[in-house]
């Protein structure tokens, strides 16, 4: 199976550096939307480093990690990452107009920060989460909180907020198409209300302490963007 991902900025860097190290998924398409400086060379430069976590070979291997961003192909957009396949979209920004269905993707998680409002009209303005679903996707999940811009409209039944931990048994895979993982302040507390809870699908804002893989209790983060996936069906 296949992942996408909308947007390469901090919390769609960190969750594919998540996905290259657990490799739940075959493959991964990251959409960015546009041509980014030079071509791959500088796209995987981009995402080799992070200013908070250093080398992407560091976190996945220790200080003994090699080279772990191989097989640049400008023509295909594509690149391996830690053994996974990568393949980059420079295309449409627009949900609607990106080519998942085209690269079988099913499952898509758009970190934009753009696309918050689960009523809003795919085919009207920039687009809407929905033009995901248009384009081939089965299920999207937003990396932030719904936010519902008209007045008077309540939620859709097809979309829901869920808290990994909280109220994950809440969703619904026949039901739910559009799923919202809150955000990183609401995710927080779940620490204390409910346990293990060893994920969360952004960075930790700078002095918090987070989730980490040992149980230590000065250990910091060390799985940025750990979402967890529900089923499709």
């Amino acid at each position: 199976m296949k992942l996408g991902l909308n947007g390469l900025g901090r919390i769609g860097k960190l969750s594919l550096w998540n996905h290259v190290s657990r490799q739940f998924f075959s493959e991964i398409v990251v959409n960015l939307g546009r041509n980014v400086g030079g071509g791959l060379e500088d796209i995987a430069a981009s995402i080799e480093k992070d200013s908070t976590y250093g080398r992407l070979s560091m976190y996945l291997h220790g200080h003994k990690g090699g080279r772990v961003i191989e097989n640049l192909n400008e023509d295909k957009g594509s690149m391996t990452i830690n053994g996974v396949p990568v393949t980059f979209l420079r295309k449409a920004r627009n949900p609607k107009d990106i080519d998942w269905q085209a690269n079988q993707v099913r499952l898509v998680v758009d970190t934009t920060g753009a696309f918050k409002d689960p009523t809003a009209d795919p085919n009207e303005g920039k687009g809407s989460v929905r033009g995901h679903l248009m384009a081939g996707a089965e299920k999207v999940m937003v990396s932030a909180p719904f936010k519902i811009q008209a007045k008077g409209l309540d939620m859709p039944e097809d979309a829901v907020t869920m808290v990994m931990g909280i109220n994950d048994d809440e969703y619904d895979p026949a039901k739910h198409n559009v799923i919202s993982a809150a955000s990183c302040t609401i995710r927080r507390p779940r620490r204390w209300l409910r346990r293990p809870l060893p994920a969360t699908a952004s960075s930790a804002p700078g002095g918090w302490p987070a989730p980490a893989r040992t149980s230590t209790r000065k250990s910091r983060i060390a799985c940025p963007g750990c979402s967890r996936w529900m089923p499709l069906s």
